[in-house]
C-alpha cells in the first residue's frame, strides 16, 4: 500500500506535520506547473492536451486524498477549514484553490475507498 509506505517514510525521516504539509504543497505546485488548472471536461482538446489534463486530474485526486487523510496530515479531519492550530497547514482547501477547483469539482474527483484499493494508493 503506497499510503502506508509514505507514512512509514515520513516517520522514518522524522518529518512533522508542518514539513509533510510543505512537501505536499511543493509537490502540488510542481503538478500545477506541469498540468495546469483542474479541468474535468476535455471536449475540443487535442489528444495530447486531453491526456495531459486527465493525467493532471489523476495526480490532483491522489494529492487531495493524501491531504485529507488524517494519518498523513493531522488537519485532515477538519479538511483544512477548521480553527485548530493545524489549520495553517497545506490541505484540501489550499490544493483546491491552487488548481482552481470548485467544491463540485472536488466532489466529482474525490477518491472512494474502491478507487484507493484499485489504484493501490
Amino acid at each position: 500500500n503506497a499510503v502506508a509506505d509514505i507514512i512509514a517514510l515520513r516517520d522514518a525521516a522524522g518529518l512533522n506535520a508542518e514539513t509533510t504539509s510543505r512537501a505536499l504543497e511543493e509537490l502540488s505546485r510542481r503538478m500545477y506547473q506541469s498540468y495546469g488548472a483542474l479541468m474535468l471536461k476535455t471536449d475540443g482538446m487535442g489528444a495530447s492536451g486531453a491526456q495531459r489534463k486527465v493525467t493532471g486530474r489523476n495526480y490532483f485526486r491522489k494529492i487531495m486524498y493524501l491531504c485529507e487523510l488524517k494519518e498523513v496530515l493531522p488537519q485532515a479531519s477538519e479538511n483544512g477549514d477548521g480553527d485548530s492550530s493545524e489549520s495553517t497547514l497545506f490541505g484540501r482547501r489550499q490544493l483546491q484553490d491552487m488548481f482552481g477547483a470548485t467544491d463540485d469539482d472536488v466532489e466529482e474527483v474525490r477518491m472512494t475507498k474502491e478507487d484507493v484499493v484499485a489504484a493501490d494508493v
